[in-house]
């Protein structure tokens, strides 16, 4: 909500984090007395150059500050003034600079600061001072007076002042460019006070260009103008991003001293961008385009074997095309038409150009260059492009092929209705098998995930096999029933259909039959078969997408890696499932695919909470429901809820998101079956309520059971152990693992095996065997465990070791963690520094002789020191010293994990 939202004027200062290490260190070097931050407008320079003031300040050093303008440049000592008594203002340069060197020694009396030292300068526009100010201030420099950080815009005129202040050895630079996408998120997440959907934040710094200035204006006008809100606690750009009037005021004041052809160049850009160099040197000099981008005006780079050109921001062109009326923009839009036709058209994307532009331009376009951009579109997964280019093809309603890709891209954009009529008609107009085949593969598909029946995607697949023809066709069909099967409760009668993948008749179908069997093999607990085939299928779609077929898959390569990524969390590879669906989720949110994006932000969620990183699973689930809650993915509301509730609950809270209640009752299909109440079960465990939550998870289990899926069978038996149903759970966990090839399968059983002895030791080796895996949450709670079982026996420095252990798991796991297992051990007591010291170096096998001569102290003082570093670790000799800090992580405070 636009309430929560922080005022701009405390934009909080981030990233930039490397820079400002350097300057800092800079800034502390006395050998050092001047810094000069380069950077263009808006890249902030300044609230840099402020952050380095502060941390002087906060060191106890004087420091006053100096802006240059462009109106006190035209008076000696103009940017001075506010520093210079009334009775200076009139004597010779002599006097003049004793009387400021007094002035600025007075600042770091006992009177003042309380600390002697220079007084730090920070001029703000160096290249705008004055030549009598800059030859005051390099004599205050030589003098050792001052010291002095100044900002400079890159690009701005060769200034005598900049060249002035480059001291050799006691001066250094910094350059600032804008903020990477990473860092932008940061700085949005900062001032929003709330996680910002990934989409939404690459939008805003794609458009501000990772200008700190643009990007500020941007989200306050975004706010204000409710284009940027806060839907399940993350924030998200549901109808796109608005530029505000003030903003592109000031990017056009740039543009006013433009000549004509100049201010056309900027036009076409504007409207066409990227345009070849040779085009637009036909409209200006090619040394006025040279000097247009030394202006920064416009960017000119190698593209292959072509030069083209750019505008440097894009918040340029919506403020240029802001300004153009419809017949300015016919005219130069016909003239790029003329051009590129004039060149023979010959790339690839010309055809798409060319579309486009005839649309904007004249609302009407020829039919087949109309049909061959939606082709190329529908390969760039532009679905928007395609669904606006066939609706201006006069055409499509009389042509099966193009019905079906229209209803595909209004699938894409989750437009089920839509899509639903789109393929219903293309079904009726189709003509020939393989027309029906490309209308039912993609019909059955929004079906399933798009009204979440199953029931009626089979129907669909049904429908289209009573009408071809050709075996091959049939064949393609099971597939296509198997996809249904596996992904619906059934995945044993899907992979059963699957087999002899060679006969299948094309690529896309292939890929489709291996990202299924992909699926099925983790569902049920074939995972090393899963794993290899997923990676072969995801290297394929890959190597399909590299040749740009047009016919290729409707899915980037990245929805391959949902399989996979299942696959990889059942087969106990997380990190490594981590690592894969991270960078798929980031390809997929870079070509705007709203689909995978989805389910690999679901999936990644799943991963992070079976291994027990509880925060880190926040993250990605709260976004996917955030996404998904804007289209009506059924089963992705269903799950992501559930298991966002799960996560939250662990990690303590009392409050969960707000549409958890009501997505949790959509759930409409039988995939990862019974995983839909894990949220409910951990609910029911943080109100004390264990009992209920055991029976909840053990009835869950025997739905996922029946259904063959062990991955939710398996899942939901191990939870319902780490609530205490050890002997329930038991039996079957076993099964599991005997049945798998998986090692997570094999030490979930070995973990419930250890909490039904009740043998501290044996629950210890295989919490450790748990975080080798990367199982971090049930090492902490076997750990846990242990720690109780010592304590009811009396061994307390036993108890209090495991506790320590535990507590180095849990560092692992993000925060705050309030497992039951986890909420009922206290605390170990922390190290001291000097302890921690201590320990680290006995562990490291010093003597007690040796660390006293490296710390200087006795031998005693060290012994005393090690005793209570053993009572406090519950350990008895250097060597279970060495395994609880390894396993601790070195911690000073093991409570810090929670």
């Amino acid at each position: 909500m636009a309430a929560s939202y922080m005022n701009t004027a405390a934009w909080p200062f981030t990233g930039r984090y490397a820079e400002f290490s350097s300057a800092q260190a800079w800034t502390h070097d006395e050998a050092v007395d001047t810094l000069l931050i380069y950077g263009p407008v808006g890249v902030g320079k300044t609230r840099f150059a402020e952050e380095l003031v502060q941390d002087a300040q906060a060191r106890g050093f004087p420091c006053t500050r100096v802006k240059a303008t462009v109106a006190a440049s035209k008076l000696p000592l103009g940017a001075l003034a506010h520093l210079l008594t009334s009775d200076v203002t009139e004597v010779g340069p002599v006097e003049l600079f004793q009387e400021v060197r007094r002035s600025f020694l007075s600042r770091a009396e006992p009177g003042g600061t309380g600390r002697k030292g220079p007084t730090l300068v920070f001029v703000d526009d160096l290249h705008l001072l004055d030549t009598t100010s800059t030859v005051l201030l390099t004599q205050l420099l030589d003098a050792q007076v001052i010291s002095m950080i100044a900002t400079l815009r890159s690009g701005a005129a060769p200034s005598s002042a900049a060249s002035s202040f480059l001291r050799g050895d006691r001066s250094r630079q910094i350059s600032l460019e804008t903020l990477p996408l990473d860092q932008a998120a940061d700085c949005l997440e900062g001032v929003l006070g709330g996680q910002v959907e990934r989409s939404a934040a690459r939008r805003i710094a794609e458009v501000s260009g990772g200008n700190w200035l643009f990007m500020r204006e941007l989200v306050d006008h975004a706010v204000k103008n409710g284009d940027l809100v806060r839907e399940s606690g993350v924030w998200q750009l549901p109808e796109g991003l608005a530029s505000p009037p003030q903003l592109a005021d000031l990017l056009l004041s740039r543009l006013s001293g433009l000549s004509e052809g100049q201010q056309q160049v900027m036009e076409t850009l504007a409207l066409c961008e990227p345009v070849e160099y040779t085009a637009l040197s036909s409209l200006i000099p090619a040394e006025e385009l040279d000097e247009m981008e030394r202006d920064a005006l416009l960017r000119i780079s190698l593209d292959g074997r072509r030069l083209t050109v750019t505008l440097p921001h894009p918040l340029y062109g919506e403020a240029i095309r802001a300004g153009l009326s419809a017949a300015r923009r016919a005219v130069l839009l016909h003239q790029q038409v003329a051009q590129v036709r004039g060149c023979g058209a010959r790339r690839r994307s010309d055809a798409l150009r060319i579309a486009t532009w005839q649309l904007e331009a004249d609302g009407v376009a020829e039919p087949g260059i109309l049909v061959t951009a939606a082709l190329l579109a529908r390969h760039a997964h532009d679905w928007h492009k395609v669904v606006a280019l066939l609706s201006a093809t006069p055409s499509v309603e009389q042509h099966g092929y193009l019905q079906q890709l229209l209803a595909e891209s209004l699938h894409q954009l989750g437009k089920w209705e839509d899509a639903e009529h789109a393929f219903a008609r293309a079904h009726a107009l189709a003509e020939n098998d393989q027309e029906l085949l490309a209308i039912a593969m993609e019909r059955t598909q929004n079906m399933l995930y798009g009204f979440g029946s199953a029931q009626r995607a089979l129907a669909a697949n049904d429908e289209a096999r009573n009408r071809v023809t050709s075996p091959e066709a049939h064949r393609v069909l099971q597939v296509n029933e198997a996809a249904i099967r596996t992904t619906s409760g059934q995945p044993h009668q899907g992979l059963s259909m699957l087999r002899d993948l060679s006969s299948l008749p094309t690529p896309r179908v292939r890929l489709w039959a291996q990202s299924m069997t992909t699926l099925g093999y983790a569902l049920t607990g074939q995972t090393q078969q899963a794993v290899e085939t997923g990676f072969r299928s995801y290297a394929k779609h890959q190597d399909l997408d590299a040749q740009e077929e047009p016919s290729g898959p409707s899915m980037p390569a990245s929805a391959q890696v949902i399989p996979l990524l299942v696959a990889l969390t059942e087969a106990g590879q997380l990190a490594r499932g981590h690592d894969t669906g991270e960078q798929a989720l980031q390809d997929a949110v870079v070509m705007g695919a709203l689909q995978p994006q989805i389910w690999l932000g679901l999936n990644l969620g799943r991963c992070s909470l079976v291994a027990g990183h509880l925060h880190e699973a926040r993250r990605y689930l709260a976004e996917a429901l955030a996404v998904a809650l804007q289209r009506r993915y059924p089963r992705v509301l269903s799950l992501a809820s559930a298991y966002l509730t799960a996560a939250e609950a662990q990690m303590g809270q009392t409050t969960f998101t707000a549409a958890t209640a009501a997505a949790s009752q959509d759930a409409a299909w039988d995939y990862l079956a019974g995983e839909e109440q894990i949220g409910r079960a951990w609910q029911l465990a943080a109100e004390g309520r264990n009992t209920e939550a055991h029976s909840l998870l053990l009835a869950a289990s025997g739905l996922a059971g029946a259904t063959g899926q062990l991955a939710s069978e398996g899942w939901l038996l191990t939870e319902a152990a780490r609530l205490g149903a050890y002997e329930e759970t038991r039996d079957r966990l076993h099964q599991i693992a005997e049945s798998s090839d998986s090692p997570l399968y094999r030490i979930r059983a070995q973990w419930v095996d250890a909490a039904c002895s009740q043998d501290p030791g044996q629950v210890l080796i295989a919490g450790q065997e748990c975080a080798e895996l990367g199982l971090h949450l049930m090492a902490a709670e076997a750990a846990a465990l242990a720690s109780a079982h010592f304590r009811d026996v009396g061994n307390q420095r036993r108890a209090t070791g495991a506790l320590v252990v535990s507590h180095g798991y849990l560092r692992h796991c993000g925060g705050a963690v309030s497992t039951p297992l986890i909420a009922a051990q206290a605390l170990p007591e922390a190290l001291s520094a000097r302890e921690l010291e201590i320990a680290q170096k006995a562990a490291s096998r010093l003597s007690s002789k040796e660390i006293a001569e490296d710390l200087v102290l006795s031998t005693r003082t060290v012994d005393n020191h090690l005793q209570r570093i053993y009572t406090k670790l519950g350990v008895a000799s250097r060597r279970e010293l060495a395994i609880v800090l390894a396993a601790a992580g070195d911690s000073s405070h093991p409570s810090q994990a929670r």
